[in-house]
């Protein structure tokens, strides 16, 4: 598998932008920080974060709490009142799936998939695809 690529801020504005996801982006000249962990878990948030503020539920004190531990940039369908870079999307859930892709370099590319259909015989043949894979 190859190694993943840490993006800049300015790279996932890009990207957001090319998606016609991005609605409003404030970097605070940070541009150039490069991001390590994308989540949407404040628990899970580190140094280097680009944290993701999704749901219904969500609550500006998440937020608080994943700048606390490190994020450099929040993306969310609002603004919050945050000192962090900011870029406001208009689809947070489309954004998520873009977002992933994007961090991890698209692994589907390297997947192998092989697909096996019928009525009898289906676990003997994906028993021979696994010997000859």
């Amino acid at each position: 598998m190859k190694e993943m690529k840490k993006h800049s801020l300015r790279e996932y504005a890009d990207f957001l932008k090319e998606k016609g996801l991005l609605s409003d982006c404030d970097l605070k000249g940070k541009d150039d920080a490069l991001t390590e962990v994308l989540t949407y878990d404040s628990q899970k948030s580190a140094a280097n974060a680009l944290f993701i503020c999704k749901g219904a539920k969500f609550k500006e004190d998440y937020l608080k709490d994943a700048e606390n531990k490190g994020a450099v940039c929040y993306i969310s369908a609002v603004k919050y009142d945050s000192d962090l870079p900011y870029m406001i999307v208009n689809d947070i859930r489309r954004a998520m799936c873009d977002l992933s892709d994007f961090f991890f370099c698209q692994p589907y590319k390297e997947l192998k998939t092989v697909g096996v259909t019928g009525t009898k015989g289906k676990t003997t043949v994906t028993y021979f695809v696994k010997a000859i894979i």
